[in-house]
């Protein structure tokens, strides 16, 4: 597969315009305090509140213990504290809208200085009648982000879709998206298709196990491997974003799990038209940690069975997710997801073709292991992780038409310090072993039939990434932010540096000017490197320069218009000879 050298293609300048509806906010709650009985040491309850997947500090944050007096808003810093507390059990809760209701018991001794952190996750959840402190209308996850879209767990409900529980469908309906097939839960945004587009879960790759579909085929439908209802927001950005992954040409798409409920056990079921499901969650250890839950199996093809004997194609799927979270401490904490899933796709009558598809099987499944450490003004995240996908194909004499495994297991670590009042320093990097193994076959009309491989590789290869990335608050109304990452694979030959910047300034009236511009690059496929008609290691990265510019505003409490005008050029990019 030769480069497409000193060819470019150029994608069109582009206009997103989003109207998202949220509720507006409420004034901030002024810091009140009780006094202890006399002869009594009071306590003292502080500590910090960040996101869970920026891990950046939230400020304007309601925490208080329930039922008493004891409460607190946080500063910019996201700390609070609450002093003078008389010793005794209490239930310390945490909210503000847009974020999850975190409670947790505490027990303040005479004279204690307790400190805690509190990871909130955006997303619905149980929230308390009286609400104090908001969120701003419409988030932006990534600051200095031109094109960037965060919906949250209700906006990921809404878009769903009524045939399928997909959360994919939720992003094919974002503005500057487009589906590639009514069938199929891929789609393309700006004009970079799948296999330029990152998808992520909680952080890491994962474009390989998020799809039950028929593989080997390029003809076939597909619909997410995960329910909805276990998601708490999904972004996605668009262009000229920090490269914390890398390895792609076009835009990113980050899903990001929720915790279970830590106030109680909740169960609940969801019908679709082609699958039925159940999720449960509730709370672990009295409340430092809690569990989550979900189970989904297809259905469709029982229905067409018993309503269309003749038919002779039938789908199917099952997948389930699990996670646990666990507070060791009162700084770290402790994770564990698991997503699993199978499908199974079978023909009935495929007619005379030696080569027709009579029988596709699809397994796969990602674990994760994840420690999250904070201090006042530092946090790290430190995850292990293994994902493998497999498949086999059949042809209608049982023969073998196609099969595949991709594995990947890897280490990764995110480092976030404020090291400063304006300053901030996120770094981090990854370290993967990957194995991908395929092979498609024909077949002809002989006795017995003759195979002929139309492709095949078996490819392992070594993977490491670093990157660093600064956001500078130059004034109350700018930011800076820029960064570079390096990344290196045992595949091609050399090492590859992407750098990027981003600039954000508030103009009069409310309206917001982004602009931004980096180099992205993504090493050849396995396929382009190693197949029968692959162009081996000496094959160049692909390559994407992307210059965005944007305006925003935001027009009462439920509007937002937003322009983006956008250049990516890009270069070396592999492509199938003769086609």
């Amino acid at each position: 597969m030769p480069p497409m050298s000193g060819t470019r293609r150029r994608a069109a300048a582009g206009v997103l315009l989003a109207a998202l509806a949220l509720a507006g906010p409420h004034p901030a709650s002024a810091q009140t305090q009780a006094t202890p009985p006399p002869g009594l040491a009071a306590g003292t309850v502080r500590g910090s509140v960040v996101d869970e997947r920026t891990e950046q500090p939230l400020a304007r944050v309601l925490v208080r213990l329930a039922d008493t007096d004891y409460r607190a808003t946080t500063g910019a810093d996201g700390r609070f504290e609450l002093r003078g507390v008389t010793p005794g059990d209490y239930t310390v809760t945490v909210s503000v809208v847009g974020y999850a209701l975190l409670r947790k018991p505490v027990s303040v001794t005479p004279g204690a200085a307790l400190e805690f952190t509190f990871v909130l996750t955006a997303g619905t959840g149980t929230y308390e009648e009286r609400v104090d402190v908001v969120a701003p209308v419409f988030e932006q996850r990534e600051p200095g982000s031109v094109a960037e879209q965060t919906i949250g767990a209700t906006e990921l409900q809404d878009l769903r879709g009524l045939v399928a529980d997909d959360p994919l469908r939720a992003i094919q309906a974002m503005p500057g998206v487009t589906a590639t097939d009514d069938f199929s839960a891929e789609f393309s945004a700006r004009g970079a298709g799948p296999r330029n587009t990152a998808v992520l879960l909680d952080g890491l790759p994962a474009s390989a196990v998020l799809l039950h579909a028929v593989e080997g085929r390029d003809d076939s439908g597909s619909i997410a491997r995960i329910s909805t209802d276990v998601l708490s927001r999904a972004t996605l950005m668009l262009g000229s974003y920090p490269q914390r992954t890398g390895d792609r040409l076009g835009p990113q798409l980050e899903f990001l799990t929720r915790e279970g409920s830590r106030d109680g056990f909740h169960l609940r079921g969801m019908v679709s038209m082609v699958a039925a499901g159940a999720v449960a969650e509730g709370p672990l250890a009295g409340g430092r940690g809690s569990w989550l839950a979900s189970i989904r199996q297809s259905y469709l093809d029982w229905i067409i069975r018993q309503l269309y004997p003749d038919e002779d194609s039938f789908l199917g799927f099952t997948d389930a997710f699990g996670r646990i979270t666990f507070d060791a401490s009162a700084r770290h904490q402790v994770s564990l997801t698991l997503l699993a899933g199978r499908s199974h796709y079978e023909e009935a009558d495929t007619g005379t073709s030696p080569n027709a598809l009579a029988d596709a099987e699809s397994r796969g499944g990602l674990g994760i292991l994840g420690l999250r450490s904070t201090g006042r003004s530092w946090s790290l995240a430190q995850r292990v992780y293994a994902q493998v996908n497999a498949f086999q194909n059949k042809q209608p004499a049982g023969l073998e038409a196609g099969s595949g495994r991709f594995a990947d297991a890897g280490y990764r670590v995110d480092f976030t310090r404020a090291l400063g009042a304006r300053l901030t320093l996120d770094a981090g990097g990854q370290a993967q072993r990957v194995v991908d193994r395929q092979s498609v076959f024909s077949y002809d009309r002989r006795v017995p039939p003759r195979r002929t491989t139309l492709e095949t590789w078996d490819t392992e290869a070594t993977r490491g990434g670093a990157y660093v990335h600064l956001r500078w608050q130059a004034a109350p109304a700018a930011l800076l932010a820029g960064g570079a990452r390096v990344d290196g694979t045992t595949l091609i030959h050399g090492a590859a540096a992407s750098p990027w910047v981003q600039f954000e300034q508030q103009l009069p009236r409310g309206v917001r000017l982004r602009a931004g511009t980096g180099l992205y690059q993504q090493e050849p496929s396995a396929e382009q490197v190693d197949g029968l008609h692959g162009g081996g290691d000496g094959l160049a990265r692909q390559r994407a320069l992307h210059v965005d510019v944007g305006l925003e505003q935001t027009v009462g409490a439920r509007t937002r218009w937003q322009v983006s005008l956008f250049d990516r050029e890009e270069q070396d990019v592999a492509f199938a000879s003769g086609l």
